[in-house]
């Protein structure tokens, strides 16, 4: 509960929250662009990655979908979101 002033009011934030804004990843986009290579992943036989390149693997692909994806879609397998997964597929195949 926020204390409360000599007259019984509430006093006003003196720090206003500002919003995180969007995650980009930048240093996937800058490495992609300046080498004009692709991350190198190594997978082991469960198709997981594990080089020490996984870990931003895995976090640029859950940044790729919450961009493009809804978490509310109950049904992925719907032709009507095939869009999304063609955009998510590209953006993941050039980097």
């Amino acid at each position: 509960m926020a204390p409360k002033k000599d007259d019984g009011s509430i006093p006003e934030k003196t720090r206003k929250r500002g919003d995180r804004g969007r995650t980009i990843m930048k240093s996937v986009i800058q490495e992609r662009s300046r080498r004009n290579a692709l991350l190198e992943v190594e997978w082991n036989p469960k198709g997981q990655p594990i080089n020490d390149n996984a870990s931003r693997f895995t976090s640029y692909i859950g940044l790729v979908t919450r961009r493009e994806a809804s978490i509310l879609v109950p049904n992925w397998k719907d032709p009507y979101h095939d869009e999304a997964k063609e955009e998510i597929w590209q953006d993941i195949l050039v980097s």
